[in-house]
């Protein structure tokens, strides 16, 4: 293994992300090799001394900001929340136009549909009274007589 892939897995371990079966490769390694070793070190230095110097955020740095938080002027407030959500904005506009579009469409339909019954009903009637007055009328002979003249008379 070359010198960058074992101090990777030294940064590894001493951020908890290696692996359990390597450590012992590391460790065997760290033993054998004193350039790894002191680098192994610095890191470990480096690790304590950032620990050292953490600290604990006092209690009433999180009541500042959430105050701080609450006191924002509405006008930027306001502007900020278009400015964030205005694409969620024109997506429920755009949403509320086609519903208003359908239903517009859908009267208009429910308008034609009616209007075509009606006329399906009137030719309907209209069909029945054609028949009746063609029912009604008297059983006709037609006759030929020998100098083509057509003669029609109606059978009682």
């Amino acid at each position: 293994m070359n010198k960058s892939e074992l101090q990777v897995m030294a940064n590894q371990y001493l951020d908890g992300e290696l692996d359990k079966g390597k450590e012992t490769f590391l460790f065997t390694t760290l033993a054998e090799d004193e350039e790894l070793r002191n680098y192994f070190k610095d890191l470990n230095a480096i690790k304590s001394a950032v620990q050292d110097t953490v600290e604990e955020f006092p209690d009433y740095l999180e009541e500042r900001i959430f105050y701080s938080m609450d006191n924002k002027p509405e006008q930027n407030l306001f502007h900020g929340f278009f400015n964030k959500n205005l694409f969620t904005i024109l997506s429920y506009s755009v949403a509320i136009i086609l519903i208003v579009v359908t239903v517009f469409f859908y009267s208009q339909a429910s308008e034609y549909k009616n209007k075509y019954e009606v006329k399906v009903e009137q030719v309907s009637q209209q069909n029945k009274m054609i028949n009746l007055l063609y029912n009604s009328l008297p059983v006709t002979e037609v006759t030929t007589v020998p100098d083509n003249q057509i003669v029609v008379r109606a059978k009682m």
